[in-house]
């Protein structure tokens, strides 16, 4: 990552950090901010996609399994290692592929 663009992940980390807000709780998932800091402002969005798209699978199944119901609540925060893993290994060519 090059100096150019820290500014610029820092401005994506704190609009995507304001727009996790637990409002029940007023928590802000802490591994958020690192991992926008890390991945920088273009991997951001595929860590998210596959984030909502393995928790989304995931709570398909469990509703098909009748393991949860429509109110139950699910953990994110795995999700969204996985999203940040996924993106660390194949954003580049996720990007490339949309773009």
């Amino acid at each position: 990552m090059s100096l150019s663009t820290i500014p610029i992940s820092i401005l994506v980390v704190i609009l995507i950090r304001i727009s996790w807000i637990d409002w029940r709780t007023q928590e802000i998932p802490d591994g958020l901010v690192l991992a926008g800091l890390y991945l920088g402002p273009f991997l951001v969005f595929p860590a998210y996609f596959f984030a909502f798209v393995l928790a989304g699978g995931y709570s398909v199944l469990l509703l098909a399994t009748r393991r949860a119901g429509r109110g139950d609540y699910l953990a994110f925060g795995p999700f969204l290692s996985a999203g940040v893993l996924g993106a660390f290994f194949f954003g580049e060519l996720f990007l490339g592929m949309i773009l």
